[in-house]
């Protein structure tokens, strides 16, 4: 059985912006390009809602900005 702090958390482009240290737009841009974190859509491919996984922000960043500590969601 899984504990709550084992479960997924899903963001909102606005929280996976804050905890990249992004502005939102920058953000929709990256995914747009296809260069910005692993993204999920709940709804219709189209108009769907976007979210991350709190993991996947934490991966892009590994591999892309050895430096980057990302800001953690409170």
């Amino acid at each position: 059985m899984n504990s709550v702090s084992e479960e997924i958390q899903y963001l909102t482009t606005e929280e996976a912006a804050e905890i990249l240290r992004i502005a939102p737009d920058r953000l929709r841009q990256l995914r747009n390009e296809g260069k910005g974190p692993a993204f999920y859509r709940r709804g219709d491919s189209e108009s769907g809602r976007i979210f991350y996984k709190k993991e996947d922000l934490h991966k892009y960043f590994v591999r892309y900005d050895q430096n980057f500590e990302p800001r953690e969601k409170r």
